[in-house]
């Protein structure tokens, strides 16, 4: 009866770790797919079916033996065979295989739970973990081992210490060893996944780093996106810039085109009518004297028309010198008081020690109050308007160098304006106001004054949330200067013996010019171009000054002038012109020359000619 026990003890043993086994590999397969074709899981499933094959044998053969011959002693000998049978197939096992009693003391183990453990094989029968193993590898091991015999079978990961002393991680599946439906034990098996574990560790260390690289190359792309976009919305305002500031050009050399032929009729026009006035004797109908009052007031007004489109197109004559913009804006606040009204406030906010600037003082002021004047209109109920004054340095049109700017900055709470109307605002004859309000010209005169001045303008205006108007003007020092001739009390007049030579290709221009000049008492020759005017200077006699217009076909003014200092090295030189030397693309001469702007008066004409020939 001891042999039956021992034999169904073994094949009980044998049947259980055939359970574990499957269990585990079941365990390793659920948890890690990719596993299946794993070669130690194969080897293992192989000596399961192997294990499986043996016992099933030797239990048949158990059977046969005890049926057929009922011989004790064959008994023993088959027990002996099968457990011996038993053993070797354990052996060949790669993962560790044991028994334990309820105490967990082994009651079998095969030759590679030896080797984890550190002994010889026939010295771990009776003994336990801790027998081998530290207590702090072994405690959690017999922990593990009772709750499999009170709980069930179970999975678990387990390090152990081998006596070599490298740490290996062991994935074991035990099931409770039964007798008569009574616990007695525990079948294990232990696989070790040491290798396994490493490299799963390696793997989530470089998913974590893929992970972080994803991360931080998708913040980089979404700074990058953000940049693009940011950049995009940039060039577009600065294509919009440039699209506004091309048309702006069209339209300004169209202006230009058109104020200079209209500064020519406008010269003749009022020479002509003060020519006129001047040879009135008194006795003439009082009609006739207002007529020619009332024509020249047109003209003049023509003239400052012109004066504005010249502006806009920044080919105004300008008379610029270094300007203090506090003590302007200060002595135009009178003046502003006035003009808007007593329902608006005005608020004027000087820096100390705001710059200098280089800009024609009359224009400048023009160009103040006619941004005030708009801001009136905005403001029907009443506001406030603010000036404020203040340095800046700028690095303009995106460079590195840094210019320094004195900005003039006018501000209202009025009705303000939507974009459409604020890209237009600096066309000439564009108003938002009713018909026969406003012509118009207001801030495309500022417009072209402030570019000629060598600033810029910009204005920031949203319906309903007022308008700010920056005028930026370069720093004194930064911008072309010249000096303006002082007026003289008297119209003054030819001394004996002045001979002025009148250059101009328009004859009824000319043609006043020279009656002009000869009412002033000057000996006048006149040609209508540059090879007429140094034929005369060779066969004429000599000529105290020229007087020639800048902008001639063929030869300019400008080369008129040089050949003919070749030929008298002390001749005099005043240019006219309905442009600025600038504009005409002349303004290579410098600042000292002499210039007179149409359309003129004859006072002006008088001082002009007579300050050159003084000089």
């Amino acid at each position: 009866m001891t042999s039956d026990r021992t034999g169904r003890v073994l094949l009980a043993a044998g049947a259980m770790a055939l359970t574990g086994l499957a269990a585990m590999d079941i365990w390793l397969i659920w948890h890690a797919p990719d596993r299946r074709a794993d070669p130690v899981i194969a080897l293992s499933l192989a000596l399961l079916t192997l294990i499986a094959a043996a016992l099933v044998a030797l239990f048949q053969m158990r059977q046969r033996n005890i049926d057929d011959f009922r011989i004790e002693s064959l008994t023993t000998q088959r027990v002996a065979e099968s457990r011996d049978l038993l053993q070797a197939v354990i052996d060949g096992s790669t993962d560790p295989i044991y028994v334990k009693d309820l105490e967990g003391r082994f009651v079998l183990v095969n030759r590679r739970t030896a080797e984890v453990l550190g002994a010889p094989l026939d010295s771990i029968v009776g003994k336990r973990d801790r027998d081998f193993l530290d207590l702090e590898t072994a405690l959690p091991l017999e922990q593990v081992d009772r709750e499999v015999m009170h709980q069930g079978q179970m999975c678990s990961v387990e390090e152990h210490v081998p006596e070599n002393g490298v740490m290996r991680v062991f994935l074991s599946a035990k099931v409770p060893w039964t007798r008569n439906n009574a616990v007695v034990g525990l079948i294990g098996i232990s696989r070790d996944i040491t290798d396994r574990v490493a490299a799963e560790s390696d793997l989530r260390r470089l998913n974590d780093e893929l992970d972080a690289r994803v991360s931080t190359r998708t913040a980089e792309l979404t700074q990058a996106i953000a940049r693009l976009e940011r950049e995009s919305a940039e060039r577009e305002i600065a294509e919009q810039q440039v699209r506004q500031m091309q048309k702006l050009e069209s339209i300004g050399q169209l202006t230009g085109g058109i104020a200079h032929d209209f500064n020519n009729m406008l010269a003749i026009i009022m020479g002509s009518l003060e020519l006129a006035g001047r040879r009135l004797t008194g006795s003439e109908h009082q009609r006739v004297t207002e007529g020619i009052a009332n024509a020249q007031e047109a003209a003049k007004s023509a003239a400052d028309l012109t004066a504005r489109l010249l502006a806009f197109a920044r080919q105004q004559p300008l008379a610029p010198q270094s300007i203090d913009p506090n003590t302007l804006v200060a002595a135009m606040s009178e003046l502003l008081r006035r003009t808007i009204g007593e329902s608006i406030q005005l608020e004027t906010v000087l820096a100390g020690g705001v710059w200098h600037v280089n800009a024609d003082p009359s224009q400048l002021e023009n160009a103040i109050l006619n941004i005030a004047l708009n801001a009136r209109d905005a403001m029907p109920e009443g506001g406030c308007l603010k000036i404020v004054t203040k340095n800046a340095a700028l690095a303009k049109d995106g460079g590195g160098d840094e210019t320094a700017y004195v900005v003039i900055s006018v501000s209202d709470t009025g009705c303000g304006m939507p974009p459409e109307i604020v890209a237009r605002v600096f066309e000439p004859f564009f108003t938002t106001k009713p018909l026969g309000k406003g012509t118009g010209l207001g801030l495309s005169q500022v417009f072209g004054f402030v570019t000629q001045s060598g600033g810029y303008i910009e204005i920031d205006s949203e319906a309903d949330a007022g308008t700010t108007v920056d005028i930026y003007l370069p720093r004194c020092g930064a911008a072309n200067t010249s000096k303006a001739v002082e007026p003289i009390a008297q119209i003054p007049r030819a001394t004996s013996g002045e001979t002025v030579l009148v250059v101009e290709d328009e004859e009824k221009v000319r043609r006043v010019a020279v009656e002009a000049l000869s009412e002033l008492g000057y000996a006048v020759r006149d040609a209508d171009d540059a090879k007429a005017a140094l034929t005369l200077l060779q066969e004429a006699g000599p000529v105290s000054l020229l007087f020639t217009d800048i902008v001639m076909p063929g030869m300019n003014g400008y080369a008129l002038a040089e050949t003919a200092r070749t030929m008298h090295s002390e001749l005099k030189i005043l240019y006219t012109t309905g442009y600025t030397p600038d504009a005409a693309g002349l303004d290579q001469q410098g600042e000292n020359i002499a210039m007179l702007a149409k359309p003129y008066a004859l006072d002006d004409l008088a001082r002009k000619v007579r300050a050159a020939l003084d000089t």
